[in-house]
């Protein structure tokens, strides 16, 4: 499956706004991954407002444009378990196919400023 391409429109954002926006969808691109506050003061913000990012992030402006974000990625998401469904896998283990799926949601809670762990949830292999 080739690489989709994610754009979302960042023309209504502050300056500030959009450069945390596109820090935000870069760090879910990498395996390298950057605390919300080195992407807040990256962005611009000061030492105080990046000590409480979640201010900033559910702010209307960012809101908006992870939403369309995030809408792309459930689009994205949904092709790649369809393309999952269609291949053989019986020499596949289904932990991998658990911890790819789990990236692309881990990466769609972290984009939208939502907690990427849940640890009330345990997972057995039978």
């Amino acid at each position: 499956m080739q690489e989709e391409q994610i754009k979302v429109d960042l023309s209504s954002l502050e300056p500030r706004q959009a450069k945390l926006v596109e820090l935000l969808i870069n760090n879910a691109k990498t395996h390298k991954f950057k605390t919300k506050k080195a992407m807040l003061l990256e962005a611009g913000y000061s030492e105080s407002q990046s000590c409480k990012p979640y201010a900033i992030i559910r702010g209307d402006g960012v809101q908006r444009a992870l939403a369309q974000l995030g809408q792309k990625m459930d689009n994205v998401a949904r092709k790649t378990l369809i393309a999952l469904e269609e291949k053989d896998y019986s020499e596949v283990s289904p932990e991998k196919t658990a911890i790819v799926f789990d990236k692309i949601m881990r990466n769609k809670a972290l984009i939208e400023g939502k907690a990427t762990e849940n640890v009330a949830m345990q997972i057995t292999w039978s």
